[in-house]
């Protein structure tokens, strides 16, 4: 009766002690294999070739001009060769464009984000340069590259230094303005910035003086209710319409 006990006991002992060695040997082998199937995975994964390069948000840069830049530098590397910043900085040798961005990579694709700079004027400097203003009233020298056909002109030649910021930052901020009232059909024929603020032409010869941006959403009712009130009724034209005074037009 004693010798089955201790038997018992033997067993007992032989299950507390869990895996046996022969066990923990074909653990470790699966463990083992399954460290080697993931780090050969990975690595595959990270020098498989680019097959394919999606370039997202780019609303008016010819595409084939950024492809030039990059492509013939991507499609060298493997993935895990590729340097963003050098191709950050192929693409922003642009202009024109404001930002780059890499969502994500999977395998054989490459997804390249662009943002474009906002162009809200174009303009003539004295030496017959042509310019595009952005808004937040940078100069982009055209170079014969269109973005937009029906932009208003600004008259740069007017500023008081070919590159005033804080004037062509006013201009564009007025622009924001103009780009929702000029939806009403009325067009202006260039805007400048003079001793009486800004100022905007239209119908060929009618000088508009804005002043600042201080109520200008005013501003713009008033010319609006002008127009629409006399203006389109009159034979005669004035040679300004004049809004910097308050609750009231300004003709000569």
């Amino acid at each position: 009766m004693n010798f089955i006990n201790n038997k018992e006991k033997d067993n007992t002992s032989i299950s507390s002690t869990g895996l046996n060695k022969a066990q923990k040997y074909l653990l470790s082998i699966i463990l083992a294999v399954i460290l080697l199937l993931l780090f050969t995975s990975s690595y595959w994964l990270k020098h498989r070739e680019i097959k394919e390069i999606s370039i997202l948000e780019n609303k008016y840069i010819p595409i084939k001009s950024i492809q030039d830049k990059i492509y013939p530098y991507i499609l060298k590397q493997k993935l895990s060769q590729i340097n963003e910043e050098y191709i950050k900085s192929l693409i922003l040798s642009n202009p024109y464009i404001k930002k780059v961005d890499f969502i994500t990579t999977f395998p054989e694709k490459f997804v390249v984000v662009i943002k474009t700079k906002n162009i809200v004027g174009k303009g003539t400097d004295k030496d017959g340069i042509n310019y595009y203003l952005t808004d937040e009233g940078e100069l982009i020298p055209q170079n014969g590259f269109t973005v937009n056909t029906n932009l208003p002109t600004v008259d740069i030649q007017q500023l008081n230094s070919h590159n005033n910021q804080n004037e062509l930052s006013l201009i564009a901020k007025f622009l924001e303005y103009y780009q929702n009232f000029s939806k009403k059909g009325i067009k202006a024929d260039k805007i400048w910035i003079s001793d009486k603020g800004i100022c905007f032409q239209i119908l060929g010869k009618i000088s508009v003086r804005v002043g600042n941006l201080n109520d200008i959403e005013e501003k713009f009712l008033k010319f609006e209710n002008y127009l629409n009130d006399y203006l389109s009724k009159s034979n005669q034209q004035p040679d300004y319409i004049d809004l910097r005074w308050s609750n009231q037009v300004v003709t000569n």
